[in-house]
């Protein structure tokens, strides 16, 4: 029986087929990179859709403390009433901020987009931090030390981020000459 060896490359060939493999590995880590931010993407919004999930929790914190309306902190006494009054107020303040602390972890592990998260829930996650800062304080005070970490850090580094962005330039104003005066 006669063997049959393939032809052996020459080495223009071998060249060639180490230049198409290298350039299809670098298309195929290109996409590698692009299907994984897409993803990334997508799971934040998704992640941000399931909020719906605590609406509900959402209208009882409203009702109790006013929250879709104001930006102000709110009391440690009057937080601590409404829950020793009602253990929902409770449970929809901790899922709120725990829901909070989910999407900050996943933005600090590459999974969520964090870009998409901050347009989405930016003025949110600083209203809630304004809100409820002094519950979380006290929380980290009877041995929860850690307790919403992450969601804090990274509400405070999107209102640094806010505040270090150059004010929007006035319309109307071309070359220095205000067209009002």
């Amino acid at each position: 029986m006669e063997q049959i060896n393939p032809p052996a490359f020459d080495f223009p060939d071998r060249r060639r087929w180490a230049f198409f493999a290298t350039r299809q590995l670098r298309f195929l880590v290109a996409s590698y990179r692009d299907l994984h931010d897409w993803n990334r993407r997508k799971a934040a919004q998704d992640a941000i859709e399931k909020y719906r999930d605590v609406q509900e929790e959402n209208l009882l914190l409203h009702d109790k403390f006013r929250v879709m309306e104001s930006n102000d902190p709110i009391p440690l006494s009057d937080i601590q009433a409404e829950c020793a009054g009602d253990a929902g107020v409770r449970t929809a303040l901790h899922r709120r901020l725990n829901y909070f602390e989910a999407l900050a972890v996943g933005c600090r592990q590459g999974v969520y987009d964090e870009d998409v998260v901050r347009v989405a829930l930016e003025d949110m996650f600083g209203r809630s931090i304004t809100q409820f800062k002094a519950y979380i304080d006290h929380r980290r005070g009877v041995g929860q030390k850690n307790v919403w970490r992450e969601f804090e850090q990274l509400a405070e580094k999107w209102e640094a981020a806010r505040e270090a962005r150059p004010p929007r330039p006035l319309t109307g104003i071309v070359g220095g000459n205000n067209p009002t005066t």
